[in-house]
């Protein structure tokens, strides 16, 4: 998920066949520039993540999101430049572009990027990265995140 640029002539992945549960997504984020693979094409979705890699693909679906979503305006297909500014995104700059993005990585995130990243480092990351996507892309809610409340909903 590091490299730098897709694999030239890259097919799908080789290590995910097209029945695994997971394999549409892969695919879509392959598709949109998030994700590339390891050097060697393979996806290796049996590893764990480490906590750069997360920040990488992260950042990246930052990039796309609030690159192609103006305030209030629906996806757009492509913005100029913008599969090159995802190709840039790596290890060393994943930070810059969520702190630039409204996301805030821990001391500790940064100081431990080699290290496996927990199921909970994973959720909290990718909270925040979704609530600021919802708060860039959406009219702001009285109390948050959290959708005014529905008169005719029923609980």
């Amino acid at each position: 998920m590091l490299s730098a640029s897709p694999a030239t002539g890259q097919g799908p992945f080789p290590d995910i066949l097209p029945g695994d549960p997971y394999a549409a997504s892969v695919q879509r984020l392959k598709d949109a520039g998030i994700l590339f693979g390891y050097p060697d094409g393979t996806f290796r979705g049996g590893q764990c993540v480490t906590r750069a890699e997360l920040a990488v693909v992260v950042a990246r679906m930052m990039e796309y999101f609030l690159q192609s979503l103006p305030e209030g305006v629906a996806v757009r297909k492509d913005t100029p430049g913008l599969a090159g500014r995802l190709v840039r995104i790596d290890a060393l700059s994943a930070a810059e572009v969520l702190r630039r993005s409204g996301v805030q990585l821990s001391p500790h995130f940064l100081n431990t990027y080699d290290q496996r990243a927990t199921v909970e480092e994973v959720s909290e990351l990718v909270y925040l990265a979704v609530a600021r996507i919802i708060e860039h892309a959406s009219p702001p809610w009285e109390g948050g995140l959290e959708p005014p409340s529905d008169p005719d909903h029923r609980r």
